[in-house]
């Protein structure tokens, strides 16, 4: 209710493919949570990475919460894409091909060896009775989990794990290495460092923020862990690009989950093509799912769209689970996925799009940026975080700054940052990017937004004393910033109240140096009467201007001549 009544400028939303709502029903609670916020926000922008030509209603609800009035009939939708009718001006797409494409997947099956302990972890799982509907979800519950789980200090999946270890150690190379549970994550950690005498790095649900970056940011360095150990929580929003490849400890049964965990290395920054090893069970259900995945060929190529309509392996493989022994369907699978390749193939609508994008518009789009927008940044926040007393450091890499707002501080609080918050970040855009458990300096992060609201609405950063050396200028006055609409003027005048525009240009051209004034060398220092008068002069002089617009920063300056 908060966020509906601020009269939102822009809202955004991630994930959008989660704003799920189905004929005739109210929607997720996602989107009951998000529709009214469209409806009451100036501009959205909704982002999701899954691809939607399969789910043509939950792109069509999609466009609902941007153009309500034009998307309010489903049955005129579908009639329109069926006619190739080109969409309204409020989407776009991008491909890979569109961004020059991503490097390959290559997989490199590891065959496992029959193990005792395995054969007979699955043969109790398919022990238990399957009767009721109960019992069923129990017992296919139990046979993923069997089929997922270390089977003792000896499993051959911890063994060859250790026996590379050394291998892509001297080579200077980085294995991500994905499971599902967090019990697992933990026995191949300790049996790994007991085999390895390394440190293996970890990454679940269990860590906080905090620890899950710096967990990240230890297996990146160069003299860091070799390998990392995830759960399905790093599955997504993180980049693990800089990694050579992807070992698949299990095969969930959901294939958007290996889509998910190898996405995490398939991305646009990188060069190399992405090494997949999947374990290959030598028998049972875990070699039938391995050789339907293989099938799929999820392990060389993208799903490609099929993302949402990919239900039915999993429904399969848990069906295969009532019989001993198990009965994968593999054909049957295959047949249906054919199926819904050719359906996805007569939905395309990517060239309905009128907005879509083109590579030819990037250097226009990154022109809109100020060139000097990052420097401009640096500047304003390390030196308001000197003048407000936080502790500064620079640390290796580009822009890179340690910030501390410790208790050295001399304002209590800023908008929206707390005491004590510490940050390691960057004010370059492209370090941030390849580095991203560093913070970005930039509008929208904490620290920045709370500095310059700190600047725009308390008395620090609105007033100064300046001294303007080396110039023919002599004198002295007052200039005022002020704001008309979105643009800001600066308004001179010396003391005698006279406007000087011919001394506008010291104070917007920023090759002018200037330099801070001592209120000490100013007289001002310990003199409360003289302060006073200068006080009682600048009101005196800025009043008139004050009734041009709002006046955002004053300065009182003088000229120190050459």
């Amino acid at each position: 209710r908060q966020a509906e009544a601020a009269g939102l400028d822009l809202l955004v939303v991630d994930e959008a493919h989660r704003l799920e709502r189905r004929p005739r029903h109210p929607g997720s609670p996602a989107y009951r949570a998000v529709a009214p916020l469209c409806a009451r926000t100036r501009h959205v922008l909704l982002l999701t990475a899954t691809p939607l030509e399969a789910d043509a209603h939950g792109f069509f609800r999609l466009l609902q919460l941007l153009r309500p009035h034009e998307y309010g009939s489903w049955k005129a939708f579908s009639r329109d894409l069926e006619k190739g009718k080109p969409l309204r001006p409020c989407t776009s797409a991008t491909r890979r091909v569109d961004v020059g494409g991503l490097p390959p997947r290559v997989p490199h099956p590891v065959p496992l060896p029959p193990w005792p302990a395995a054969r007979e972890a699955e043969r109790e799982a398919f022990s238990l009775p399957a009767g009721d509907k109960l019992q069923v979800r129990r017992r296919w519950e139990r046979i993923e989990r069997a089929l997922a789980e270390p089977t003792g200090p000896d499993d051959p999946r911890i063994v060859w794990l250790a026996r590379q270890e050394p291998q892509w150690r001297s080579r200077g190379e980085k294995m991500l290495v994905f499971v599902h549970r967090r019990e697992a994550l933990e026995v191949i950690k300790n049996e790994l460092e007991r085999r390895t005498f390394h440190p293996v790095a970890v990454f679940h649900e269990d860590l906080s923020p905090a620890a899950r970056d710096l967990e990240v940011a230890r297996f990146a360095r160069e003299d860091g862990p070799t390998i990392l150990v995830s759960t399905e929580s790093g599955g997504e929003g993180r980049n693990f690009e800089f990694c050579r490849g992807l070992v698949l400890f299990d095969l969930p049964w959901n294939p958007v989950l290996v889509e998910q965990r190898i996405g995490r290395l398939d991305r646009i920054s990188r060069k190399r093509p992405v090494e997949i090893f999947p374990f290959v069970p030598a028998e049972g259900l875990g070699a039938q799912v391995a050789r339907l995945y293989d099938a799929l060929g999820i392990f060389r190529k993208p799903l490609g769209g099929l993302d949402r309509s990919l239900k039915h392996v999993e429904e399969a493989i848990r069906e295969a689970t009532r019989t001993v022994p198990p009965r994968l369907d593999v054909e049957a699978v295959l047949e249906e996925t054919r199926r819904l390749q050719r359906r996805l193939t007569r939905a395309l609508y990517h060239d309905l799009h009128r907005n879509r994008y083109r590579p030819e518009l990037a250097a226009g789009i990154l022109s809109r940026i100020p060139p000097d927008l990052e420097d401009r940044t640096a500047e304003v926040v390390l030196e308001a975080c000197r003048q407000f007393g936080f502790e500064t450091l620079p640390k290796p890499g580009v822009d890179t700054w340690y910030v501390e707002f410790g208790p050295e501080a001399v304002v209590e609080s800023l908008p929206g940052v707390p005491g004590g918050s510490r940050w390691l970040g960057t004010f370059h855009r492209e370090e941030a990017v390849a580095r991203e458990t560093l913070d970005f300096f930039a509008s929208g992060h904490p620290l920045v937004e709370g500095i310059l609201l700190e600047l725009e609405d308390g008395h620090r950063g609105q007033t100064a004393l300046l001294e303007i050396p080396g110039t023919n200028a002599e004198g002295a006055g007052v200039v005022a910033f002020v704001k008309r609409g979105a643009d800001f003027e600066a308004v001179v005048l010396d003391l005698e109240g006279n406007r000087r525009p011919e001394w506008a240009h010291y104070f917007t051209d920023e090759t002018v140096r200037k330099r801070e004034g001592d209120p000490v060398s100013w007289g001002l220092a310990g003199n409360p009467e003289a302060l006073n008068a200068w006080a009682a002069l600048c009101r005196r002089l800025l009043e008139p201007v004050a009734r041009e617009g709002k006046l955002v920063a004053v300065a009182a300056f003088r000229f120190l001549g050459r």
